[in-house]
């Protein structure tokens, strides 16, 4: 993957903006000897003690990135939040080359992120993510909310420098994507729990976003900024214009039927009717949304019980589905199907709660985990002995009994015998 650099041009930016309305992007030329820097007008974070994290910790911390993600990329951004139109004027400018290759607008490797792992972190129970995208370019994460994140087995992420003032679509939303990428590898991560958040403008850019990302980010929690899909008028008359471009009816599709979002805002906040107003529309379109508002809260967070009460609104329809998921994996495991078993329970327990099948849910996975595992150290144990015969038999029957779920683990294990195999004796 390549990573490009880009400096501000002026006459660019402002023909941009009149693409992109309410979410403007810089495009510059290339400029690689000069360090990748975020705009200047507002303070900037300090990155430069930001440890690359290689290994799981907990606490609160700040960490850089090792290894970009394809869907992070200019033409993987653009592409999915920018019409057809707008897409080949911005193509224009940029040049064939940018968007005919993963590159990027930064370093992924000299950028920090302010993160959050909750102390009670277990492996062996999946974590949700929340991305968060702040209105300045500090952390967005909120103390009051530790406790939450806490309780509700949630990680926090927020990109470093990614403020109001830089690039919605070349650093912004695609920080938050490399975030996903890289925890997903390092965590246990709950992949129907990644959600994506921001406050005021980020807000806005966190609604681009799960739509445009909705194969990424399974919910959405803007607060106190927001940004629809059709145009909304405004209190003085006019309107605002959309600020989401449906590029695909399938991620359209997806966003609506199968993800949850919550729309925040408060009594003072002058977006309030913007908000509210969004929330009605997609709600009269069939998404499965709530609507929160703090009687007392003006233009900012909200506080650590409205934060939760969003939290619980978004993970409720997989609280609902989670006793069912349970029915599910015992009826597998009654057909000796181990891996939709393994797999059900493991859901069951992440999304039960402190429902009674929940723990129950817990003892048979961690059960039928260990006999699988197990049956993979033998495996493991009869290519080291050079028992080819063995392997294979029992590999055979561990792509049958668990099919999908040991998908990659017979990967490995096949690359292992021939690498044994090429070995002289």
């Amino acid at each position: 993957m390549k990573f490009n650099h880009f400096r501000n041009l002026r006459a660019t930016a402002l023909m941009l903006a009149c693409l992109v309305a309410l979410h403007p992007i810089t495009v510059a030329t290339a400029a690689p000897k000069k360090k990748n820097k975020p705009k200047k007008g507002a303070a900037q974070a300090k990155v430069d003690d930001a440890k690359p994290l290689t290994e799981a910790r907990t606490g609160q911390f700040k960490a850089s990135f090792t290894e970009a993600s394809k869907l992070a990329s200019i033409r993987s951004v653009l592409g999915r939040t920018l019409s057809p139109q707008q897409k080949q004027q911005v193509g224009a400018k940029l040049g064939s080359k940018v968007l005919g290759s993963d590159t990027y607008a930064y370093d992924v490797r000299k950028e920090g992120w302010d993160i959050y792992v909750p102390n009670n972190y277990d492996s062996s129970v999946p974590y949700g993510l929340i991305c968060y995208i702040n209105s300045d370019n500090t952390s967005g994460l909120n103390k009051a909310w530790l406790p939450v994140l806490k309780k509700h087995r949630l990680i926090f992420a927020c990109a470093l420098n990614a403020g109001n003032t830089q690039d919605t679509l070349l650093r912004r939303i695609p920080l938050a994507v490399e975030a996903v990428h890289n925890l997903s590898k390092i965590y246990a991560i709950d992949k129907a729990r990644i959600y994506i958040s921001g406050g005021s403008g980020g807000g806005r850019a966190s609604c681009i976003a799960m739509i445009g990302f909705s194969d990424v980010f399974t919910g959405g929690f803007p607060h106190v900024g927001t940004h629809c899909y059709k145009n909304i008028p405004a209190p003085k008359g006019g309107f605002y214009p959309a600020g989401i471009s449906i590029t695909s009816r399938s991620r359209f599709t997806q966003a609506r039927q199968q993800n949850r979002y919550v729309f925040y805002t408060a009594a003072k906040d002058f977006n309030r009717k913007q908000t509210k107003d969004t929330y009605n529309i997609f709600r009269g379109d069939g998404f499965n949304c709530t609507y929160l508002e703090d009687p007392k809260g003006g233009h900012g967070k909200p506080n650590a019980a409205y934060f939760e009460k969003g939290i619980v609104a978004l993970d409720a329809p997989l609280k609902a589905a989670a006793r069912k998921q349970y029915d599910q994996a015992k009826s597998s495991e009654k057909r000796k199907a181990w891996g939709q078993a393994i797999e059900s329970y493991r859901a069951a327990h992440a999304h039960g709660g402190d429902e009674s099948f929940a723990q129950d849910a817990k003892q048979r996975h961690d059960a039928l985990r260990a006999e699988y595992d197990k049956q993979v150290r033998a495996i493991r144990g009869a290519i080291d002995g050079r028992d080819f015969k063995t392997a294979m038999t029992r590999i055979a029957r561990l792509r049958s009994s668990h099919r999908t779920m040991a998908r990659d683990d017979i990967t490995s294990l096949n690359a292992a015998m021939s690498k044994k195999r090429a070995e002289k004796k």
